[in-house]
């Protein structure tokens, strides 16, 4: 059910907004290339009062579809309650944890800027497990989100 509920409220997002789907993919990357497919990019706020991951110079140029998740998981929660947590939505799978902390600091030397230099790219990259040919496909992705 509440895949269903996911898939026709994407569904029906896409059809006022063709830019969703690369946007969201993005959105995913996004946060699972800081601290894991947690949903920390989706924190307004953390307890410390720090800026979170969403206003970080990485991502709050760059990355929208938070609303379309709030509405997802509105749906849900209105006819699933509790069932579906908001890194399943993001990440349109089960088994990830949910964050309780979000920190813009933690972006820093996680995710490359549109001017950061190719070898410092390739090196951020790298030090997560990514090979070259890796990079050049997640930069693919990267401009069909742009």
């Amino acid at each position: 059910m509440a895949e269903k509920i996911v898939n026709d409220t994407i569904n029906k997002l896409f059809q006022s907004d063709r830019t969703l789907a690369p946007a969201l993919i993005l959105l995913f990357f996004h946060d699972c290339f800081v601290t894991g497919c947690d949903a920390s990019i989706l924190l307004d706020e953390t307890p410390s009062g720090d800026d979170v991951e969403k206003k970080s110079l990485h991502n709050g140029r760059f990355v929208r579809g938070f609303e379309a998740i709030d509405e997802i998981k509105a749906e849900l929660e209105a006819q699933c309650p509790g069932v579906v947590s908001c890194a399943d939505i993001v990440a349109f799978s089960g088994g990830r944890r949910e964050s309780l902390e979000s920190l813009a600091i933690n972006c820093i030397g996680n995710l490359p800027l549109p001017d950061t230099p190719i070898d410092r790219i390739i090196y951020i990259f790298q030090k997560k497990g990514f090979s070259l040919e890796d990079l050049v496909v997640l930069i693919g992705a990267h401009t069909a989100a742009s």
